[in-house]
């Protein structure tokens, strides 16, 4: 991420798998922000337990750049990324429903540069997520056992205020609104 480019893992060793024409970013969506040129994936399902007789247990990770704006010598660029983790089980894994785990970094980097530095991170938690039903968007009470359908749609945007010198990060997708303006000069 701090390179600004992009792999897929799986279980442990190095895909080659390559996305046909892939876009740069993913314009906000965090879960196809992977698939994008500057995204990665990591897959690992390795996880056993029951001295083996339970298996594929493990987590798969979603990321890449998100938006990015771009002012004299610098980028200023925001990532986000999506952790799911899984149970091992006797045929398949089982994933820890409605306990997806989001991140989201803004980065600045100079034109000529491959590295970025960190400006400032925020982590959502499960429980700060709007989870819904296919068709039921405005509805988020889900009875536990419809839990294993449940979907999100989180998000993240930036913005660049060069009259204030502020970036404002907008994360939609959550049970409340999440709005933040950081102070950076981009030169």
């Amino acid at each position: 991420m701090l390179i600004g480019t992009s792999a897929v893992y799986l279980d442990g060793r190095r895909d080659t798998y390559v996305f046909s024409e892939p876009p740069e970013y993913a314009e906000g969506f965090v879960l196809g922000a992977g698939m994008t040129t500057r995204g990665i994936q990591v897959i690992d399902h390795r996880g056993t337990a029951f001295f083996g007789l339970l298996h594929r247990g493990g987590y798969a990770l979603y990321g890449g750049l998100l938006g990015q704006v771009k002012r004299g010598a610098s980028i200023l660029e925001l990532y986000g990324k999506k952790v799911m983790s899984a149970d091992p089980g006797l045929w398949d894994h089982h994933p820890r429903l409605m306990e997806d785990t989001f991140e989201f970094f803004l980065l600045r980097r100079g034109r000529l540069d491959s590295r970025a530095s960190v400006l400032k991170k925020w982590v959502i938690q499960p429980q700060d997520v709007r989870w819904y039903l296919q068709g039921r968007e405005q509805e988020s009470n889900i009875p536990e056992r419809l839990k294993w359908l449940a979907l999100s749609d989180v998000r993240g945007f930036l913005k660049y205020f060069p009259d204030t010198q502020e970036a404002e990060v907008t994360i939609t997708g959550l049970t409340h609104p999440f709005v933040e303006r950081v102070k950076v000069e981009l030169k």
